[in-house]
């Protein structure tokens, strides 16, 4: 019992230090786990709150067609859907059946500008009889005018006016920095749900998805849902690496983002138009 470093930690004062130190070296990265832990979710926390007002939720009117039942293999009409979002279309393939009814669309978009231009996907407000916006802090949505849109890079600049305020614009990011790996957040309005958050990490750069086509997409497992379309893909300093414009229905994990270096160069060259 006397040999024991209890006993002798109490009892010889030049062991209690000794004995002080090993306690703190077997139970003090558990204790420092948790404070570091606090720290990065009240880092993202505030992050979130500094960004969710610049995004935007996008409801879109669009010619009233038929509504039929479409099956599995019938690739003609699936393929009408994929053209109104390719977030519903390839979700579309994976079903059996499908009730399709493109007289109301949605998605999502971001302000890149104080004074009220946002970027969306063109898909989302491909031949819109209406697009209409809503804001965060507002209880209704506004009506917003297109300005610009590219079907091949499938991007759209669009602009509301009517409110008297400024707005939040969030900055494109350059993709020359972003790194596979690094943790990224979406955020959209999927299945009309406004303004959802969803974590992941940027799993690979420079993915082609369609034959033929030179464009090439961001990866992420961040989840992402019919509604995301057009919809910003963030990295942890609140920058739009990605705009969120496809996913695969058949696999989990697995969506796909527009760069931003490509959605910089649409921005400016029709911001520059637009003002003159």
């Amino acid at each position: 019992m006397k040999n024991s470093l209890l006993y002798r930690a109490f009892f010889k004062p030049d062991c209690f230090v000794q004995y002080i130190c090993i306690v703190s070296f077997v139970f003090g990265s558990g204790f420092q786990k948790k404070p570091q832990a606090q720290q990065n979710e009240a880092y993202l926390a505030q992050l979130l709150e500094s960004v969710l007002p610049g995004v935007v939720s996008i409801k879109t009117k669009l010619p009233r067609t038929e509504t039929r039942r479409h099956n599995e293999g019938e690739s003609a009409q699936i393929e009408n859907v994929v053209m109104q979002d390719p977030f519903l279309g390839y979700f579309a393939r994976s079903k059996k059946a499908l009730n399709v009814e493109t007289n109301q669309g949605q998605g999502s978009g971001f302000f890149v500008t104080t004074d009220g231009y946002l970027l969306t996907n063109q898909h989302v407000i491909m031949d819109a009889l209406q697009v209409m916006v809503l804001v965060d802090g507002q209880n209704f949505p506004v009506e917003a005018q297109v300005v610009a849109e590219d079907r091949m890079r499938d991007l759209a600049l669009l602009k509301v006016s009517g409110l008297d305020r400024e707005f939040v614009p969030l900055k494109l990011s350059r993709n020359g920095r972003t790194r596979i790996g690094e943790s990224v957040f979406a955020i959209g309005n999927p299945f009309g749900y406004g303004n959802t958050v969803t974590k992941g990490i940027l799993s690979a750069k420079n993915r082609r998805i369609e034959k033929g086509i030179s464009r090439t997409f961001l990866q992420t497992d961040a989840s992402v849902n019919p509604g995301n379309s057009g919809g910003p893909l963030l990295n942890f300093k609140g920058e739009v690496i990605g705009i969120n414009s496809a996913l695969l229905s058949e696999a989990r994990g697995i969506s796909f983002s527009i760069p931003s270096e490509a959605a910089r160069k649409f921005v400016a060259d029709h911001l520059k138009l637009s003002k003159k």
